[in-house]
């Protein structure tokens, strides 16, 4: 039947659909291609009206049965039409990322924090390395200067080694190192797998209040006061999962202490499982710490006893 020749003609422009061959929106698409079969083969059932039939002898369709059959003709490729738009939708749609958490590890990226000496930073990624996780400790000079401009640099060191086609690194930042990392992270989440803060002042010190009293609080020591504008801009994570603050409850540098507690990530108090004091200073080079953080980096359960 005419009709039914009309499908199947239908039908094959949507089978020699390929997404090269659409061009996004172009006339080559065969939705387009659909849409004109439409309207030809609906012409053709119009004005030929005329049907062979087995005896030979021709009979003329009425007026009702060429609407019929445009009817059918019409919901058919209609069904048609979505079917290609379905396979257009689906042939562009880039396939999801994998889990966050199954992604592959990649370099650890170890922040210094205010002076920029990397201190017992060198000591965790010995460390780390001897566990067979890979790590280096970012240069970021004297440390002193805008945090924003240390954060773009980590930025850019993330985004030379995904270039050289390593998988997305992870930020450890000690002090003023989480901050930076925590900058970093927020401006470009999805260019980081996790991100670890040691000692540092989410909520500002009184430390920097003190040094800013005194008329010796440098750029990034005014960016880590407690009525910090800088802090007080920086969003939650997106992914606060992958987050952890590791501090200690007799951090003297970083006062009160617990302004290392950052809103909806996790927290990680040296001392809630294995007592002891822990100074500022020596937090990246703890042994607690090396355990927490290879733990949390490797998918490991957080450690609830000495190491």
């Amino acid at each position: 039947m005419l009709w039914l020749t009309g499908c199947r003609k239908i039908w094959a422009n949507v089978s020699a659909w390929r997404p090269s061959t659409c061009g996004g929106l172009g006339e080559s698409c065969s939705v387009t291609g659909v849409l004109s079969s439409l309207r030809t083969y609906r012409r053709d059932i119009t004005v030929t009206t005329r049907l062979p039939v087995p005896s030979g002898q021709p009979i003329l369709l009425s007026e009702a049965d060429v609407r019929i059959r445009t009817v059918l003709l019409g919901v058919i490729a209609l069904l048609v039409v979505g079917v290609a738009a379905a396979f257009l939708i689906l042939g562009q749609t880039p396939p999801p990322p994998a889990a966050r958490a199954a992604q592959p590890q990649g370099t650890v990226l170890l922040i210094p924090g205010y002076g920029g000496g990397a201190g017992e930073l060198g000591r965790l990624e010995a460390e780390l390395s001897e566990r067979g996780i890979r790590a280096e400790v970012v240069d970021i000079g004297d440390g002193t200067g805008d945090l924003r401009t240390y954060a773009a640099d980590i930025d850019d060191r993330a985004r030379t080694l995904m270039a050289a086609g390593q998988p997305a690194p992870d930020l450890v930042g000690f002090s003023a190192g989480g901050i930076i990392a925590r900058i970093a992270a927020d401006g470009a989440p999805d260019l980081f797998r996790k991100v670890v803060t040691l000692g540092s002042p989410h909520n500002g010190t009184a430390t920097a209040d003190a040094g800013a009293l005194f008329g010796e609080c440098p750029m990034a020591c005014q960016q880590m006061r407690t009525d910090s504008a800088l802090l007080a801009e920086l969003p939650v994570a997106k992914y606060p999962g992958d987050w952890l603050s590791v501090w200690s409850d007799t951090d003297s540098v970083i006062r009160p202490p617990d302004s290392s507690e950052l809103t909806g990530v996790r927290g990680y108090r040296l001392q809630e499982f294995c007592p002891g004091t822990v100074e500022h200073g020596s937090i990246p080079g703890d042994p607690r710490t090396t355990a927490v953080v290879t733990a949390f980096l490797t998918g490991a359960t957080l450690p609830t006893t000495c190491p």
